[in-house]
């Protein structure tokens, strides 16, 4: 299930602009927002969840609140 779940935030990643900001709301853990920041380490990705704090060291273009 993750697997597929990972394949559709990237395929929706990848129409994008280059410079598209990304709010994943209801983070959780960060466990997704993980993910999308190792698949995209240029992109600017932003978590907002009770359970996010793991995300907040996964890149310096990764934000979590």
């Amino acid at each position: 299930m993750r697997d597929g779940l990972h394949l559709a935030m990237q395929m929706g990643l990848m129409v994008l602009p280059a410079d598209a900001a990304v709010l994943c709301v209801g983070a959780g853990t960060g466990t997704e927002l993980l993910y999308l920041a190792s698949a995209f380490p240029a992109r600017g990705l932003q978590g907002l969840g009770a359970g996010c704090e793991t995300a907040k060291g996964s890149s310096r273009r990764t934000h979590c609140s």
